[in-house]
């Protein structure tokens, strides 16, 4: 058995590359433009601060990074790198992301733990009904990722999807009346996690709802939530349902304000890199 598990792992070290194979960092200047066409194998960031970065690479919102010299909030880089094969997992890329920073930036952290407001996501109703637009899925996007098989056609059904509703904001300028978040196959712990720029907050999934699930969620965005290439909310505000009020209607869940130690990312040192 020992022989097999060893002959496993050594096909997983294999399949699953340590580091990118080709790194090309720029600096960025002029008016701040959004996206980058990642792929299974390629990471692509076409205008992210260093603190977006950490923000990716340790999966992690704004306000749980601390520390580092100025510039790592101001200063843009255009990065664009590619691994010799796609690696596993829905957050292998991530690994790899940590190494880029270490190697190019010499980024040096440590993880610490703060006692921070946070939210714990629970069911709503005590009988345990839940929301219309929350169902039991068959499918299991985590697994189908983490298994290095997903086809094409998986990778499409897990993508993170929004549909946003266009409004005239007070400007002239096209704004997000409300966005519908579409997922399927996931964990409620990752409707939790995407959840948490919007409310600015830590968001623990504790609805002890085992399985995955397939949702629609409609709200009126707020705080820093924003897909990527979309205008923000409208000035005046949207007249469409609030987070907190949208999660009990349409999902029966519900947020909950709670006090709790929080992970944050201290940042030790770092330089600024040698542009390619």
């Amino acid at each position: 058995m020992a022989v097999i598990v060893a002959c496993m792992n050594g096909l997983l070290s294999a399949q699953t590359p340590d580091a990118f194979d080709v790194v090309s960092i720029k600096p960025r200047t002029g008016d701040r433009i959004v996206g980058g066409a990642s792929t299974p194998d390629r990471f692509v960031r076409a205008d992210a601060t260093l603190r977006d970065l950490i923000r990716y690479a340790f999966d992690v919102q704004e306000f749980q990074i601390e520390g580092g010299p100025d510039w790592i909030a101001s200063t843009r880089f255009e990065v664009n790198a590619r691994a010799a094969s796609a690696p596993s997992g829905a957050d292998g890329m991530r690994p790899l992301v940590r190494r880029l920073l270490a190697d190019r930036f010499a980024l040096r952290t440590r993880t610490d733990s703060r006692e921070m407001a946070r939210y714990d996501l629970v069911v709503a109703r005590r009988d345990g009904r839940l929301g219309e637009k929350l169902r039991p899925s068959m499918f299991d996007c985590e697994a189908a990722l983490a298994s290095g098989a997903a086809t094409a056609g998986d990778r499409a059904r897990c993508d993170l999807r929004f549909r946003p509703k266009m409004v005239q904001s007070a400007t002239g300028r096209p704004a997000i009346s409300t966005m519908t978040l579409m997922l399927q196959g996931v964990r409620l712990s990752r409707l939790a996690a995407l959840l948490q720029t919007s409310v600015e907050r830590v968001i623990l999934d504790k609805t002890a709802l085992d399985g995955t699930f397939d949702l629609d969620l409609e709200f009126a965005p707020s705080g820093r939530f924003r897909p990527a290439g979309l205008p923000g909310p409208p000035s005046p505000p949207s007249d469409g349902p609030p987070l907190e009020t949208a999660l009990q209607e349409q999902l029966g869940l519900k947020l909950e304000a709670v006090r709790g130690p929080v992970p944050v990312i201290v940042v030790e040192s770092a330089e600024l890199p040698t542009p390619d």
